[in-house]
């Protein structure tokens, strides 16, 4: 299983939101680490426009598509 950390994110006057990803990891655990760490404030710079209003870390490859 693989894990990815999912990022909702609207304009300042939120007309305007969407979502956006991170790399992959192999657990969950790392997975919030990570963004806690350093993947808000990452996505942040990347998205000045933006302001991340709330993120969570899911889960991939428990189902075959």
């Amino acid at each position: 299983m693989i894990w990815a950390a999912v990022f909702l994110l609207c304009s300042k006057t939120e007309e305007l939101c969407m979502a956006v990803g991170s790399p992959l990891f192999v657990s969950r655990e790392e997975c919030v680490f990570s963004v806690q760490a350093h993947g808000v404030q990452i996505v942040t710079r990347r998205y000045p426009e933006h302001r991340v209003l709330d993120w969570q870390c899911v889960s991939f490859g428990k189902t075959e598509v």
